[in-house]
């Protein structure tokens, strides 16, 4: 309890700055609880005197056991639809191919379309996983330097690919070399450009670019969608948080991929945030160190 005491002293140097911090503790009688702290400071008499602290500590136990038992059940269950997918991917791709080669351009586009919901759904699942792997710090962040115009190049081939209902602009500056987790950032790109697909209007235009300024490196991702309403915008990195509005009821998601992305970004030492008006259109951005 010493170290929650020396911590909430720590975490208070603001009046009427409240701060929340969870901690793991283990009592006399050797079971482990865990409590979350608030602290407020109320008054700070003058520099280098004692600070008046108004402090509470709840005990949050059960509550991580049920957020412990929720992420174990969606690892569960993304790991045991995860398996059928990927075989049933494989059979629409045989089918799909013997399409092709009769010449049967209705069950081709059929076949074609049933590969994009599986996509879908196998990405939606990985999202799963990868809040799974998070919360039970077991996703790992692996540093190397890589090239970021090269990495813009096969994200721009990738999503081409893919992406055939919006225009994708990607522009590519002077090459920047980078020391971050290449794969993870190019997941943080992905999420971005897919959310970006699904709250914009079909054949508008989605801009990608990046540039070095001072020694960070500013990713951006813009959409002309339906704008973020100003409310919103302190929720949107939130777990399972989704926009509400009368416009978004056919809009699947979980709302999971934003906060996927401020976790990785902020696991590199970044920051993530956006600027965005309703029904103007929505700009990401996140930046890094360069040489971190």
């Amino acid at each position: 309890m010493l170290a929650v005491w020396l911590s909430m002293r720590s975490h208070s140097s603001t009046v009427d700055d409240v701060k929340a911090h969870e901690y793991r503790i283990i009592t006399k009688q050797g079971q482990v609880k865990w409590v979350c702290n608030r602290t407020k400071l109320l008054k700070e008499l003058s520099k280098g005197q004692a600070k008046e602290l108004l402090t509470s500590l709840q005990d949050i136990t059960e509550q991580k056991k049920d957020e412990q038992r929720k992420d174990d059940f969606i690892s569960m269950v993304s790991h045991e639809l995860k398996t059928p997918l990927t075989s049933l991917n494989a059979y629409i791709q045989v089918l799909q191919r013997t399409a092709i080669k009769q010449e049967d351009k209705a069950l081709d586009n059929v076949l074609g379309k049933a590969l994009k919901q599986i996509r879908s759904m196998t990405s939606m699942i990985n999202g799963f996983l990868n809040v799974s792997r998070l919360e039970s710090g077991k996703m790992s962040i692996e540093i190397s330097s890589f090239s970021v115009k090269e990495l813009f190049r096969e994200l721009e081939s990738e999503l081409h690919a893919t992406i055939h209902t919006h225009l994708l602009e990607f522009e590519v500056a002077d090459d920047i070399y980078l020391k971050a987790d290449r794969d993870k950032i190019a997941q943080v790109i992905q999420n971005l450009v897919g959310n970006a697909v699904k709250y914009s209007p079909m054949g508008s235009t989605i801009k990608l670019r990046y540039e070095l300024k001072n020694n960070d490196v500013i990713f951006s991702i813009k959409d002309r969608g339906m704008g973020i309403s100003a409310e919103d915008h302190e929720h949107i990195f939130e777990r399972y948080y989704r926009v509400k509005s009368q416009h978004m009821g056919s809009i699947a998601g979980f709302g999971i991929g934003l906060y996927l992305c401020k976790e990785i970004i902020e696991r590199h030492g970044g920051t993530i945030w956006l600027n965005s008006e309703w029904e103007k259109g929505t700009t990401f951005f996140f930046k890094l160190v360069q040489g971190q």
